[in-house]
């Protein structure tokens, strides 16, 4: 089954969890961020991907371009492992990892959470792929893709149990918008997908297909 069609489910599944309220609140946030217009500067293919630095799962500071640097990478920006549809998009990729070493590519995962929720969303999806602290999510400014809660949905994620001032490492109300990018060796962005939408994301092997497109033409210019 593809990644969207699990999403869709699991949209379908809690569809009637929340009250009237609660969702005449999800739409109003969703409607000012749109107002707002985030992720209207998100980068896109044919720029280069900018640098900040991240933290490891051990919490130790390292370059995001070092992270990346000289081979082809799909980067995948998630909101936390509170997020059940990111959880179902790191596992996704998770089951394309043999081919993605296979087409000499990486994969990263990044979020504004602590390195001890990294761990703890790496282990839970048994990831086996890199994962990253965007700590004060400077390299998701960086992307033009990050955007702080309004305060309606502030109150909604407070009255579902989830505070991110808790797990984020800022300390903040912000996140990232999920948000795959496929990088070549030089860092240049040959594949985007960024979406206001949580409950979409780009397919993997969609991510994976622009991935061996970078060796194919590899081999084509050697």
């Amino acid at each position: 089954m593809r990644l969207q069609e699990t999403l869709a489910d699991l949209a379908a599944t809690t569809a009637n969890r929340y009250d009237p309220v609660t969702v005449k609140a999800m739409q109003d946030a969703a409607a000012e961020l749109i107002d707002q217009g985030v992720g209207k500067a998100a980068l896109a293919v044919g720029n280069a991907a900018p640098d900040a630095v991240i933290e490891d799962d051990q919490g130790i500071p390292v370059s995001f371009r070092d992270v990346v640097a000289g081979r082809p990478t799909i980067v995948c920006f998630y909101r936390g492992g509170w997020c059940p549809y990111c959880n179902l998009e790191l596992r996704a990729y998770q089951a394309i990892l043999p081919e993605i070493d296979k087409a000499d590519g990486q994969l990263i995962a990044i979020s504004p959470e602590r390195p001890d929720e990294i761990v703890a969303t790496r282990d839970k999806n048994e990831l086996t792929f890199g994962s990253y602290t965007d700590v004060q999510l400077l390299l998701a400014d960086a992307f033009g893709i990050s955007f702080e809660f309004p305060k309606k949905l502030i109150d909604v994620y407070l009255s579902l149990g989830i505070r991110l001032e808790d797990v984020n490492e800022s300390g903040k109300w912000k996140l990232p918008l999920p948000a795959t990018y496929v990088l070549d060796e030089t860092g240049t962005i040959v594949r985007s997908d960024v979406d206001l939408n949580y409950r979409r994301r780009m397919e993997p092997a969609d991510a994976l297909h622009a991935l061996k497109d970078l060796g194919r033409s590899s081999t084509r210019v050697d």
